[in-house]
């Protein structure tokens, strides 16, 4: 399926996908804020630089804000070291509020979008099948037909979900704090992604498995929603010819080959977030290993450290759930595949 022929039912949610990508950015920004206050935050609880390299510091980063507020603020709230340390705390603590509340927007309005955009889908499937030969319904089956509007639907919910939510906020996310550790330091940044290739390549094989088993997941479901009404809606059928054992037999068998996909899909997307920390720990031990050197040779103080520390870790939870969110996407799609061979036939 080409990705733009489902993106074509975000178009009348474009203004909504757009204020859902405002707000990533802003999670983002915030995130870069948070860290940024860490270093001032840690520096006075270990006490280097002293509290006036302290004042200066963050007067200084202020000044962006205003020339005279970062002395204003400084002056007003850093009058100690228990003040400045709490002082910082709350600016945080502030910080990640906003923060959370812009992502709960974000997440509220994604999944609006996505759940309207399933709904158009549905909706001119419904209008185009009911002008169909009574004939083409009978060919396919009604159990094939309904699984479009169920099983296929919700798929394609959680792809849009993820589409429009995880594929544009974790990225973003991902930027702010590749800014911010190069900020810090360009050549720990650096040592920390030697393993990043790896992670791309386990992302794309996980894309490839997730989508083969995603396709046979739904067509085994709909074959399942057939033998439902076939025996059914003529059981009469059904029990005058004794073939109750048969059909019984029939579906377990359909059922037995849905759970072998079932369960390779639960193996996939299991495997996907150990093996993806994995490898995020070893680039971070690299980098904590080498920034060590640095804070012993003087090149790094302690405050740099631990936020830089806190960064790279958080900088791999986007790729994580990047890498976990690719299931659902190629299950998206090969939902709307379904959906639209219909459409166009």
């Amino acid at each position: 399926m080409r990705v733009p022929r489902l993106l074509r039912y975000l178009r009348p949610y474009r203004f909504r996908v757009a204020i859902a990508i405002a707000l990533s950015f802003g999670v983002g920004a915030l995130t870069f804020l948070s860290f940024g206050a860490l270093i001032p935050t840690l520096n006075t609880l270990f006490g280097a630089g002293g509290l006036e390299g302290v004042r200066q510091d963050t007067a200084r980063a202020l000044s962006h804000v205003s020339p005279d507020f970062g002395t204003w603020f400084t002056g007003t709230f850093f009058t100690s070291k228990p003040a400045t340390f709490a002082t910082l705390v709350l600016v945080v603590i502030f910080m990640t509020l906003v923060r959370g509340t812009l992502r709960y927007l974000n997440v509220t309005l994604v999944g609006t979008v996505a759940i309207a955009a399933a709904r158009d889908m549905t909706n001119q499937l419904f209008a185009h099948l009911i002008r169909q030969p009574v004939l083409f319904v009978e060919r396919e089956g009604v159990g094939t037909v309904a699984s479009r509007f169920t099983a296929d639907a919700d798929e394609v919910v959680r792809g849009l979900k993820t589409f429009t939510g995880t594929v544009f906020r974790e990225p973003i996310q991902f930027a702010f704090l590749l800014v911010f550790a190069l900020s810090i330091s360009p050549v720990l940044t650096l040592v920390s992604f030697v393993i990043f290739p790896l992670i791309a390549i386990l992302i794309r094989q996980v894309g490839r498995v997730a989508k083969r088993n995603a396709k046979r997941v739904l067509a085994h479901r709909s074959t399942l929603l057939s033998i439902l009404q076939e025996a059914f809606f003529g059981i009469r059928v059904v029990q005058t010819f004794s073939a109750e054992d048969r059909t019984a037999d029939r579906f377990r068998d359909e059922n037995a080959r849905l759970f072998e996909r079932n369960r390779r899909l639960v193996r996939v997307e299991a495997a996907t977030s150990p093996a993806m920390e994995i490898l995020a720990t070893i680039g971070i031990s690299g980098a904590l290993l080498a920034g060590g050197w640095m804070v012993f040779d003087g090149d790094l103080d302690a405050g740099q450290f631990l936020a830089f520390y806190l960064a790279v870790g958080a900088l791999y939870e986007p790729i994580r759930k990047v890498g976990s969110a690719v299931p659902r996407l190629q299950g998206g799609f090969a939902g709307a595949a379904r959906i639209l061979s219909l459409i166009h036939i």
